[in-house]
């Protein structure tokens, strides 16, 4: 395999392969900032019922029909427009870093929420370091969270970070860090899995 396959190849990672005997055919599944859709498309591949969520309603009108059940736009760190227990397991994939800890903490607990009794969720960070992508550029407003020049904070993480936010409601079952490709360019990002309690 040449270099530019490798690279094409780790741009493209479907990185919910490790986690897919968790996902059950029929699980009700929130894609929780789920942008244009490409973990969406995995998770119904997979069988399950999607729920794709994100901030931005044209980059949620860009998810083909097939790829989610629903396609609703909604805020982020606002309260999730959802029930509680509603679902059999969130995902999350770079999607929770533009917050406040007190942000982050109440986007936890409001997962929690509307996860059921022992579900999964499924979250991958920003690993800190990750110069690439903003690390160590602009204000830092709290431990790892910068604030750029257009004004948005951008949050990065270590394992004893996610332990501190996810601890209070949730057991952490894995973390795995891992190297990927984002619009050509090397990213550090930290895989997650953990259970509500």
């Amino acid at each position: 395999m040449t270099t530019q396959a490798r690279d094409q190849q780790r741009e493209n990672t479907q990185w919910l392969e490790p986690y897919a005997h968790l996902l059950c055919p029929g699980d009700l599944v929130l894609d929780l900032g789920c942008g244009t859709g490409a973990d969406s498309i995995e998770l119904a591949a997979l069988g399950c019922r999607v729920v794709a969520l994100d901030f931005d309603p044209a980059r949620v009108a860009q998810i083909p029909a097939g790829a989610s059940t629903f396609r609703l736009a909604a805020d982020l760190a606002g309260r999730l427009p959802f029930i509680d227990g509603a679902f059999d397991t969130v995902m999350a994939s770079l999607s929770l870093h533009y917050f406040t800890s007190e942000q982050t903490t109440r986007a936890i607990q409001d997962i929690h929420r509307i996860l059921v009794p022992d579900g999964y969720l499924l979250l991958r960070v920003n690993a800190i370091g990750d110069t690439n992508f903003g690390y160590g550029q602009g204000e830092e407003v709290e431990p790892s969270v910068f604030r750029h020049p257009d004004g948005h904070l951008k949050r990065f993480f270590n394992e004893p970070m996610i332990r501190r936010f996810l601890s209070p409601c949730f057991t952490l079952l894995s973390t795995r860090p891992r190297t990927i490709l984002q619009r050509g360019i090397e990213k550090q990002t930290i895989e997650c899995l953990a259970r509500r309690r």
